[in-house]
């Protein structure tokens, strides 16, 4: 007997399903006739046969009771693999349907799993699950997957599959797996994890190791009817881009059984669109479900979560995590240890919207601590809270300008301070967001609660509709709001609401409620507010907002109050309105209009006493020990010069601001730290207090608003350094830590923006690699040895009549130190990246020292991916801090990036979005993806950085000025952006290997770093991952990612505790080629092979990855190796050879060019010709010794761009030719090297390839312009050819002679002839 009505149905269905499939379809089905590992009727075999024949579209099972694998007294046929993993299923369109055993030998198994009843606010029946009749079993005990799929259109059903698997996070590890192509994916009326013929954890360490269902990459699946329990990790996992998923219908129980952040379901990693509706999560080690990086846009909906977190690790009933815009909807959610919902700091946009949230945060997890956490019904993280599990008390109370980084924006909740029965009426009033849908419920708080939660949703309306009888303004907090910490807000919209009374709600009853922007989400829910009865007078209620200690160390109180009446109630000074102790009259107010009023007077008082307002029967008290009302310092510091030479002394300035009017800091001390490569000299002022020159501190007895203090300090400069000047404390709370700090730098200067634009995308680094090239062959890589050549922007502006319109109208053309903007702007950036518009300036000093840099860039819905902290931090730099600074009333991310050589980047990274009515949105983020930009919308990119904060601060300051000329400037981070808690200092690529410096701000244990790759540069672009410990009690460690070998990659890293999430871009140095395309080669084809292996030597430098060229050639084709990215050199001094493998048919010399970064001119770089005997593969040493140069610069080793192999033809025939280069090496294992011996050629001449065949290149350095012509002479001393190669002008230039006569083998002069002078060099031709 099945003993349930939903079971029999549903056995029913699928008996039924299988009969008519049986009697519709024609395809070729094979049987499974016996439990066996493999051979014939194996369900191995059955597998091997459905791949090899796609006429095959289903596998049924009939297995005799006489089979040994049958168990009689469970009724379960057990499949126990042994040998290896059942193989995956790749056959198009086939279904493995189990319920084919029960058609057959009847329903032998008669288990039922699941706790069925109901699920979801609405009370949906959940159907529970039938025990399979056949399970599939892990016999080996450490094969990776019971079943996989990796094929579209594959339907599994009716099967038991446990204890497969290793670890939760390895992506080809799970009890059912699909991946790969497996689209349209079916599985349902599963048992996955449990024993099939009892509802129990399979025995011991049979229990799988990885989930129980695992999806990778595949899209438009279903799973449900499933009951997927007692995994020791997820229970459910969809990741790496799933989308458009359909989940129902199943009980997950019992998973995360030990591994503390494993889920009951993750839809996580990308995933996108997917419907997660009627499902039970139960009794899960960590979250019920949760959605870890995913992309966003689900449909969550009617589910059940409850006792959930049991490990105490990750808590909640549903973790929102990143990603925009799902629907949490109709949820039941209890019972919980942690959060009913959790939503991270990336996550943004989330509707949370009539669920039944209640009890969460009571509940004792299964591990110590044995306390339940009294966490919140809905819980919005900024980015420096624990993400697994939420920070302190939880709250995020309300402030003003609620713009702020975190989750849903940390929308503000309603404030309600007052609910009225009238009859059959219920009025609510109170505050909210401007247009929010404010969603009422009855208020569940148990004792000790932080804040309530909405166990029963009443109604909802919307602030500013026409339901709205309140349209005025006021004001609340920060002192407690009836009763309770909930914020602070100024001019805030107040609501008032009339609907009937909810049916079972009475007075005494309390109510919460949440409020919705779809532009930000839904809020945490607000303190709740007990309904009375409203007829008569109600009572006028006093509130204590803030105290402050004034400069007297009095206390102040500011006080206020709420009257809950629509109408003003007078009450004089007297019994019913007095202070204590006396006089009872203390400047309060008598006249009492309806609402909340905040600030309406303050009263001084000794701070070792309290003072007491009785206000119509209510009494609050304050003392020293009330809550304080904030005062906002900020510190700035400037220096008389940012670039001094060594031995010079400079003066800093150090101010400090009050921007808190009404309010003044008191007792203040600053902590001004001088950095070790400067000496104090002497100090001038302050101009309040006094400083101590000996422990740097500061002390100020009171800073009011707008009366600033100062403080100048004069130093020895012995080196680059930076000094800090930050706030240490004050008698008030400060509630914008961001400006509490400054810092000042002295260095060698900044990087110049001609040189930016690394892509951070690979499909880029190969197209900047080609232009960077291009600028090497044309002399433009020395682009900043002629920066005194550039024109200024003022000049190009005061050629233009009033502004164009253009990305240059906001940038400042006079920066720091008055210091002009020189044009330094990367055109070739246009059309190989994003970028539709690029504008740059550098502004350098009379000296020529870069104080700064602005680049510029036009996008269109996108924006430009490469930013400073990404690309340069694995491509030299080091990241010294991230602070977060407020300029103009707008909040921007400062990194500081040490790029080496003295050469300081203080950087600021922003977008500006220039809407269709003229006005600009300012949007600051480190992670780019979290950029929400609207089609509508220009989109201008900045990148401002400079030597020191402050003259990064200018340049912004100056650039958002001039943008408010232009229209009205906003914000979308105008309090706080994300920044990582967990970040990498720097790091680079070696040997298969990433080395991260990592810093750890909140004593992470584990990093998570999901990533694309491509192996080659012309590689498919591919995704993975790592897990990687950290040790939480470094502060920095260094730790290694095993990639393998690769061209490039783009990563995040999260970390297990909390905080933004960290993005970087990685590239090696690009191969390519060049050549002149149809006129100097045709029928090309060029491939980069990917790294097959090499023994790593840490004395020599290989350049990994091979090339292979094949065409036609008629001029030349080089192959080149960028040996860093980003236009930026290698040190190769600690070399003296370099070793390459090649081969070469059609031609016989290959040019080696060693490209120096100090040499402009291509035709003066040193090179070499190196004879290749034949097709074969060989190898060849070069000794730099050996290299020539046409020029007269000595080659500088520790300033190496790349290497170039270059074959050249006669110009004149096609010759079809294949080329290719291997293992190439730097080593010293040459020659010693000294300057001398560098550039031994005939007084700047160069011939080349020599040996040549066909034609030779010359370069030749002429100190005026002249005709050139050339003679060769057998060694005979006749004159065998000549021709005249033009009029060449003054510098180095590179000519071509193709021989006219028909030449012998062998040696000759070459006379090279000018006006004034011959060049002779001897010369090989070979045909």
């Amino acid at each position: 007997m099945l003993g349930n009505s939903i079971i029999t149905a549903m056995k029913t269905w699928g008996i039924t399903f299988f009969l008519a499939l049986a009697l519709s379809l024609q395809g070729q089905v094979l049987t499974v006739t016996n439990t066996n590992d493999s051979g014939p009727g194996s369900l191995r075999q059955a597998i091997t046969d459905a791949n090899a024949n796609w006429s095959i579209d289903r596998i049924e099972f009939n297995i005799p009771t006489s089979d040994a694998g049958y168990n009689a007294s469970t009724g379960v046929f057990t499949i126990l693999v042994t040998t290896a993993e059942l193989p995956s299923i790749n056959n198009r369109v086939l279904t493995v349907d189990g319920s084919t055993q029960t058609a057959f030998t009847g329903n032998t198994n008669t288990t039922i799993f699941g706790a069925g009843g109901t699920v979801g606010c609405d009370a949906v029946a959940l159907a529970q699950v039938d025990g399979p009749e056949i399970e599939i079993v892990d016999g080996a005990g450490n094969l990776k997957w019971g079943l996989q799929a990796t094929e579209r259109y594959i339907t599994i059903n009716d099967l038991a599959i446990h204890s497969f698997g290793n670890g939760w996070f390895i992506y080809d590890n799970a009890n059912l797996l699909v991946r790969g192509g497996g689209g349209y994916f079916e599985a349902f009326n599963m048992v996955l994890g449990s024993e099939a013929h009892q509802d129990m954890a399979p025995a011991g360490s049979d229990i799988n190791g990885a989930p129980n269902f695992q999806a990778l990459g595949v899209d438009d699946g279903k799973f449900h009817h499933n009951y997927v329990a007692y995994g020791s990790t997820m229970g459910g996992f969809l990741r790496t881009g799933c989308a458009n998923w359909e989940v129902y219908q199943n009980d997950f129980a019992h998973n995360g059984l030990v591994d503390q952040i494993t889920d009951g379901l993750d839809v996580a990693d990308f995933t996108e669109n997917c419907v997660v509706k009627e499902n039970l999560f139960r009794n899960n080690g960590a979250n019920g479900l949760d959605t870890y990086n995913s992309h966003g846009g689900h449909q969550i909906e009617n589910n059940t979560s409850y006792n959930n977190g049991r490990l105490g690790n990750e808590t909640s009933g549903m973790r929102i995590y990143g990603g925009y815009g799902d629907t949490i909807t109709k949820n039941l959610i209890y019972d919980n240890v942690g959060a009913g919902i959790l939503v991270t700091s990336a996550a943004e946009k989330h509707h949370i919207t009539q669920n039944c949230i209640y009890n969460n945060g009571n509940v004792i997890p299964a591990v110590a601590p044995l306390t339940t956490s009294k966490q919140l019904g809905i819980d919005l993280l900024s980015s420096s809270d624990n993400h697994r599990k939420g920070t302190g008390t939880y709250v995020t109370l309300n402030d003003n300008n609620d713009v702020d980084a975190g989750g849903n924006q940390l929308q503000n909740f309603p404030i309600i301070d007052a609910v009225i029965i009238n009859g059959a009426n219920l009025t609510v009033k109170g505050f909210a967001p401007a247009g929010a849908t404010v969603e009422f419920f009855e208020a569940d708080q148990y004792t000790g609660a932080y804040m309530p939660q909405g166990k029963s949703f009443l109604f909802s309306k919307v602030e500013g509709s026409g339901d709205d009888m309140d349209a005025s303004t006021g004001s609340y907090g920060p002192g407690l709001v009836n009763g309770i910490a909930q914020g602070t807000e100024s001019n805030a919209n107040r609501f008032e609401f009339t609907v009937p009374v909810p049916a079972g709600f009475v007075a005494g009853d309390a109510i919460t409620a949440t409020s919705f922007l779809t532009a930000n989400g839904t809020s945490e829910f607000c303190g709740a507010f007990t309904a009375v009865n409203g007829s008569g007078t109600l009572n006028v209620n006093p509130e204590l907002n803030c105290v402050y200690i004034d400069v007297n160390n009095d206390v102040v109180a500011k006080f206020g109050y709420h009257n809950p009446n629509n109408f003003t109630v007078n009450i004089p000074v007297g019994a019913n309105n007095s202070f204590s102790p006396s006089p009872q009259g203390r400047g309060q107010n008598t006249s009492f209009i309806a609402g909340t009023h905040s600030n309406e007077f303050t009263v001084t008082f000794p701070s070792i006493s309290a003072l007491s307002w009785y206000l119509d029967g209510t009494t609050v008290t304050a003392d020293i020990n009330s809550v304080r009302c904030p005062a906002d310092l900020q510190v700035t510091q400037t220096v008389t010069n940012n670039t001094p030479n060594v031995g010079d002394q400079v003066t800093f300035t150090i101010h400090i601001d009050n921007l808190t009017c009404g309010v003044p800091a008191t007792a203040v001390q600053i902590q001004y730290v001088i950095d070790a490569n400067f000496t104090y000299v002497s100090h001038a002022g302050p101009s309040s207090g006094s400083y101590n020159a000996g422990t740097g501190l500061w002390t100020i007895p009171e800073v009011v608003c707008g009366t600033g203090q100062s403080l100048q300090v004069t130093v020895q400069v012995n080196g680059n350094g930076s000094n800090t000047a930050s706030v240490l404390s004050q008698n008030q709370p400060d509630p914008v830590s961001s400006n509490n700090s400054a810092s000042e730098n002295c260095a060698t200067g900044s990087s110049g923006s001609n040189n930016g634009g690394i892509e951070s995308e690979g499909s880029m680094a190969r197209l900047i690699a080609a232009r960077n090239y291009e600028r090497i062959i044309r002399g433009q890589h020395t682009f900043y040895d002629r920066i005194a050549q550039q024109p200024t922007l003022s000049d190009m502006q005061s050629q233009q009549l009033g502004k164009t319109g253009a990305l240059s109208d906001y940038l400042p053309a006079v920066g720091p130190q008055n210091a002009p903007a020189v044009i330094a702007t990367p055109t070739d950036l246009i059309g190989i990246t994003n970028a539709l518009n690029v504008f740059s300036v550098d502004y350098l000093n009379t000296a020529q020292n870069r104080l700064g840099s602005i680049l510029a860039i036009e996008t269109q819905n996108e924006v430009y991916n490469h930013t400073k902290v990404i690309c340069d931090r694995l491509n030299g730099a080091t990241l010294e801090n991230i602070k977060l600074i407020n300029i103009k009333g707008h909040t921007f991310i400062l990194s500081h990036l040490d790029q080496g050589e003295g050469l300081v980047d203080m950087a600021v990274t922003f977008v500006a979005y220039k809407k269709a009515n003229g006005s600009i949105e300012i949007d600051a983020r480190w992670n780019q993806q979290e950029y929400d930009i609207q089609p509508s919308d220009k989109v201008y990119n900045f990148q401002v950085w400079s030597v020191s904060e402050s003259l990064t601060r200018q340049l912004v300051e100056d650039i958002l000025t001039l943008m408010e000329m232009d229209g009205p400037v906003s914000s979308l981070t105008s309090s706080n952006v994300a920044v990582p808690t967990a970040y990498v200092k720097t790091g680079h690529y070696e040997d298969g290997k990433i080395y991260l410096t990592m810093v750890n701000t909140v004593g992470a244990s584990e990093i998570n770093i999901m990533a694309n790759r491509t192996i080659n540069e012309q590689a498919t672009r591919t995704q993975f991952g790592e897990l990687i410990s950290l040790d939480p009690a470094k502060n920095e460690e260094t730790v290694v990612w095993n990639t393998g070998y690769l061209f490039d990659s783009g990563f995040e890293i999260l970390n297990d505790i909390g905080g933004g999430r960290d993005v970087l871009y990685l590239a090696d140095g690009a191969w390519g080629v060049d050549f002149e395309r149809v006129v100097g080669a045709n029928s090309t084809n060029f491939n980069t092979l990917t790294e097959s292996g090499y023994t790593f030597d840490s004395s020599k430098k290989h350049l990994e990855r091979d090339v292979q060229f094949t065409g036609n050639l008629k001029n030349y084709v080089s192959i080149y190796r960028m040996l860093r990215p980003g236009h930026k050199s290698v040190d190769l001094s600690a070399y003296n050879q370099m070793t390459f493998e090649a081969s070469l048919s059609g031609l016989n010399e290959i040019i080696v060019t060693l490209v120096s970064g100090d040499i402009t001119n291509w035709s003066e770089q040193y090179r070499i010709t190196v004879p290749v005997q034949n097709a074969a593969m060989g190898t060849y040493s070069i000794d730099f010794a050996d290299l020539v140069s046409a020029g007269n610069t000595p080659l500088d080793l520790s300033n190496i761009l790349n290497v170039t192999f270059s074959i050249v033809g006669d110009y004149n025939t096609f010759v079809p030719v294949s080329f290719d280069i291997a293992n190439v090496e730097f080593n010293s294992n040459g020659n010693p090297v000294s300057t001398a011996e560098y550039g031994q050629v005939q007084n700047g001449l160069n011939v080349y390839p020599n040996p040549f065949s066909g034609a030779a290149q010359i370069d030749l350095h002429l100190d005026n312009s002249s005709d050139v012509r050339v003679e060769l002479y057998d060694l005979s001393g006749k004159m065998v050819d000549q021709a005249a190669l033009g009029f060449q002008f003054k510098g180095t230039n590179t000519m071509v002679y193709q021989p006219q006569a028909e030449l012998l083998e062998g040696v000759y002069l070459m006379k090279v002839i000018t006006d004034n002078r011959s060049y002779t060099q001897k010369v090989v031709y070979r045909k």
